[in-house]
C-alpha cells in the first residue's frame, strides 16, 4: 500500500500554519487531514483481494513501476506466468520461471538461460477469460496474484494457457473435465485456478512509455 506522507516536517509546517490563521479567521485554517494524504499511488495497485468482475479476484504482490505502461485492451502484453489449481493440493501446472530456455538456439553447454515468457492480445480472446480480467490495469513490472472461478477459467482443451510439458497438459485436462468428479460437484473446485502474474512489457498504440 501507499505510504502516507506524515514527515515531523510536514506536521510541524501544518501546525504552523494553523496556529498563524487561528487568529485571523478559524476558517482559513489547514485541515489536519493535510498531513496525512496518501502519496499518489499507481491507478491500478490493487493492496487488497479485489473483486474484478467475473468473480475474479486479485491482489497486487509487487507495485508496477510509476514510469511503466498500463496493460490495456488490445495492447500486446508479454508477461510470466505461474499456475496452480485450487484443487490437487495446489499442483503448479505452469510455472515460466521453471520452463527456462536456453539463450543460444544453438545450444551450446554452459550459455545464460533465462525464464521462459508468454505473450498474447490483451482482449483478443486468446487466453482463459479470468487471466485477461487480471492482466488489464496492471503496471509494467508489477505481480498479481489473481483467482479465477470455473466460469472465467477453462472451458474446452482449446483454452491458453497450456502447460509446455505434454503430460502435465494431459494431466491438467484430465482434472479439470474429469465427467465423474464434475457430476460429483467437484467442478466448482476442480475448475478454479490461481495464477501469479508478472507484467514485463506492454505494446501497443495505447502503451504511454517509450520501451528500450
Amino acid at each position: 500500500a501507499a505510504a502516507l506522507i506524515t514527515t515531523p516536517a510536514a506536521d510541524t509546517a501544518a501546525a504552523a500554519t494553523t496556529t498563524d490563521d487561528a487568529d485571523d479567521d478559524t476558517s482559513n485554517a489547514a485541515p489536519p487531514a493535510a498531513t496525512s494524504r496518501p502519496a499518489s499511488p499507481p491507478a491500478a495497485l490493487l493492496a487488497f483481494p479485489t473483486d474484478l468482475g467475473g468473480g475474479v479476484v486479485a491482489m497486487d504482490l509487487v507495485p508496477g513501476r510509476e514510469t511503466g505502461a498500463t496493460a490495456t485492451e488490445g495492447d500486446l502484453v508479454r508477461v510470466r506466468l505461474k499456475g496452480r489449481l485450487f484443487a490437487e493440493q495446489g499442483w503448479v501446472f505452469t510455472d515460466d520461471y521453471a520452463d527456462s530456455e536456453v539463450v543460444d538456439s544453438a545450444g551450446m553447454s554452459g550459455v545464460p538461460q533465462v525464464a521462459a515468457h508468454t505473450s498474447f492480445t490483451l482482449g483478443a480472446g486468446d487466453m482463459i477469460a479470468g487471466l485477461e480480467v487480471g492482466v488489464a490495469g496492471m503496471l509494467e513490472g508489477g505481480v498479481r496474484r489473481v483467482v479465477i472461478p470455473p466460469m472465467m477459467s477453462y472451458q474446452s482443451t482449446e483454452d491458453q494457457p497450456v502447460p509446455r510439458d505434454p503430460a502435465n497438459r494431459q494431466r491438467l485436462h484430465t482434472t479439470v473435465f474429469d465427467p465423474e468428479r464434475i457430476a460429483n460437484g467437484e467442478g466448482d473446485t476442480l475448475g478454479t485456478v490461481i495464477f501469479d502474474i508478472e507484467l514485463l512489457r506492454v505494446d501497443g498504440s495505447s502503451s504511454a512509455s517509450e520501451h528500450a
